[in-house]
Parts: C-alpha cells; structure tokens; sequence
C-alpha cells in the first residue's frame, strides 16, 4: 500500500479530522505533510482527535496501580461520614419537631391572640 493509501486508511480511521479541515483549522495538504512526517502513531495528532476519547490504557494502568485496601479505606470512612451527618440531620428534625420549646407557628399566632 503507498504511502497516500495509508493516509486515506488513516483518515478514514479518524474522522475528526474532516471536521478540522471543513473548519478550516487546518487543510489535508498540511494534514497529509503530517502524516509523511510523523507518521500516524504521533503525539501531533492529539490535537485533532476528540478530547473526550477514552484512553482505556490509562484507564487500566491506574487500576492496576490501585491499592485495593486504601480504596475500602476511603470508602468506609465516606459511608462513616455520611452516616453521621444522616443521624445529625435526623436528630436536628426531631427536635425542632418535638421539642416544646419551641413551639410551632400556629402556637406562635394563637399567643400573639391571647387565644393560649
């Protein structure tokens, strides 16, 4: 296969290029430069491909690199804190709502009457 042949199967295999070309950010005479440059397995084109792209190899070098005891770790202290701010947001209604101390509004429009 000659060398515009793999830049054509290249193109093919990255379709956002055309969109950078009808844009006019770059044009596929500079694009095939490129290619005849760098060649198709370059840092050059992380410019033209899709920033949202997921880059799986990352993605399983960070599992990998994962300490598996930290993470439960971390996970059981969030369930510990959310927990607590569960039961003190709980305890905090109950009160309001149970509390005479501090009464509720119709009380406060019945004293405001001398109806109490």
């Amino acid at each position: 296969m000659d060398k515009k042949e793999q830049f054509k199967t290249f193109v093919r295999e990255n379709p956002e290029f055309s969109e950078h070309v009808n844009k006019g950010d770059i044009s596929w005479q500079q694009l095939y430069e490129m290619y005849d440059l760098y060649g198709k397995d370059s840092k050059v084109w992380d410019k033209y491909k899709k920033s949202n792209s997921v880059d799986f190899s990352k993605i399983k070098d960070t599992i990998k690199n994962m300490d598996v005891n930290k993470l439960e770790e971390s996970i059981n202290n969030a369930k510990k804190s959310l927990e607590i701010i569960s039961a003190l947001v709980g305890t905090k209604a109950n009160n309001v709502v149970n509390n005479p101390s501090n009464p509720s509004k119709a009380s406060d429009i019945n004293k405001v009457f001398g109806e109490e």
